[in-house]
């Protein structure tokens, strides 16, 4: 029955979106196909459930005209090689070595949805396949420093995966100064051991994410061309004046129950995320003229907006 859908779809339309849940899927894509998306249901499980498809692997032969193309993370190729059309420009796929290593791609083609994910990784392999831009890096011993971040990476996750036993805990996550280049823009930390320094973040980052971080931001420490900025555990009494850069269009402290009034206003505030709302917030938005709020909890937020300031939000 899913054969006879899928067939349907793909020939009646450019694009087709739908869920790889077994090895049960049969069915083929017309040459015709510009856009295709592939998912799985533990695609986003950071402990990398592996499974098989033979409808995948019957991918081997790409559309010629495909465009854009969305494989399942954690999907374990069978097949020996894959070669990418020249009119691929958006292939997101995160992965292994073994399974990203057996697709031919275009020259000159890079690809930011692709992303290399290990617990190590092969620096000379990688460095020649200049089409990745991304590492995902799961427990990370920060103190051997083996690890150098090859220059062509834009975007840098570090990841904890914990095991069965206490007794064998994840390696401490310690960033020291220097070991994040300045092309690294997209940083994302499951939980940080050590404090943010001057000198540890990339100075055009844009995008930095920390799960588990509850230690004040000094002034300046983030860089200015930082647009969104997610700290999830971070609830300090309150920032420090010019401890969050101008630059901020997304803010998100889903545990932030604080104080903004020693801040400048962030004049490019689009989008903010708190746990509780209090009328220092007034203080970084006053010139914003539209905002989305999204509020944890309703219990203590009372906020008395000026006429001006309701109008513009």
């Amino acid at each position: 029955m899913f054969y006879n859908i899928l067939q349907y779809t793909a020939r009646h339309h450019s694009q087709l979106s739908c869920d790889v849940y077994s090895d049960d899927i049969r069915g083929t894509v017309p040459s015709s196909l510009r856009e295709l998306h592939l998912r799985h249901i533990f695609d986003e499980d950071e402990e990398y459930l592996e499974f098989k498809s033979m409808f995948i692997d019957g991918l081997s032969n790409i559309p010629p005209t495909l465009v854009t193309l969305t494989l399942p993370g954690n999907f374990r190729r069978i097949m020996t090689e894959c070669v990418l059309p020249t009119t691929l420009n958006d292939f997101r796929y995160r992965s292994l070595k073994p399974n990203l290593s057996v697709l031919r791609v275009p020259t000159n083609k890079v690809y930011p949805g692709c992303h290399l994910v290990g617990w190590y990784f092969d620096e000379g392999w990688f460095e020649s396949q200049t089409w990745i831009t991304g590492i995902i890096l799961r427990n990370y011993d920060s103190q051997e420093g083996s690890v150098t971040i090859p220059s062509q990476v834009r975007r840098l996750e570090l990841i904890k995966i914990y095991g069965d036993s206490d007794q064998d805990p994840p390696p401490p996550m310690i960033l020291a100064p220097g070991w994040l280049h300045n092309n690294i823009t997209y940083l994302s930390i499951d939980d940080l051991n050590s404090e943010l320094e001057f000198g540890i973040l990339p100075e055009n980052l844009e995008t930095l994410k920390i799960d588990i971080y509850n230690t004040p931001l000094k002034p300046h420490l983030l860089p200015n061309t930082l647009k969104y900025l997610s700290l999830s555990d971070y609830d300090q009494p309150f920032f420090e004046k010019d401890s969050l850069p101008a630059s901020l269009t997304r803010l998100k402290l889903p545990s932030f129950t604080g104080s903004f009034a020693q801040l400048h206003p962030l004049p490019s505030l689009k989008r903010l995320y708190i746990d509780e709302m209090n009328q220092s917030i007034t203080t970084i938005i006053p010139t914003v003229k539209r905002i989305y709020i999204k509020i944890g909890s309703f219990e203590n937020n009372q906020v008395t907006l000026s006429n001006q300031l309701f109008y513009n939000t």
